[in-house]
């Protein structure tokens, strides 16, 4: 029996929705929160859809509504959930709330890369030829996925 994870990429998205943004208008600020695909915003924090066992389950298995900090990376940068854009969600009393949304394109493709590049920091730094040279095992390990 192998226990390899299956050989998955993740291929980025032709494009990603979200809000327009006027630069005319912008001010700085600094927002904390956890980032959450629109597609399990919508469906599952909003709606509390029924689609994965429990209302309000994301596909892995985490109920995004009231523990959106353990919605897996994995799950974020699927292609049809990652070109729904991505939201930033503010923690309340047993609940998360709709903060702020990344903008449409760059702002959102900026968020996916994030998503699949980074590493957490007890791992050692990977460079962009090792990048290259992983193959699809290894870039799922790479990100956490199982």
């Amino acid at each position: 029996m192998s226990l390899l994870a299956p050989m998955v990429s993740f291929p980025r998205p032709s494009n990603f929705q979200g809000c327009t943004f006027d630069a005319t208008t912008a001010v700085d600020a600094t927002v904390t929160g956890v980032l959450m695909d629109g597609l399990c915003y919508r469906n599952f924090v909003v709606e509390q859809k029924n689609f994965n066992g429990q209302p309000g389950w994301a596909p892995d298995k985490v109920h995004v509504r009231s523990e959106a900090h353990l919605h897996t990376r994995a799950c974020l940068v699927v292609n049809y959930c990652a070109k729904t854009g991505f939201y930033l969600l503010r923690p309340t009393t047993g609940d998360y709330a709709y903060e702020a949304q990344m903008e449409e394109g760059t702002s959102a493709e900026k968020v996916f890369d994030f998503l699949i590049e980074a590493r957490h920091s007890s791992c050692t730094t990977t460079t962009t030829t090792e990048k290259a040279n992983m193959d699809s095992a290894q870039k799922m390990q790479a990100i956490g996925a199982s």
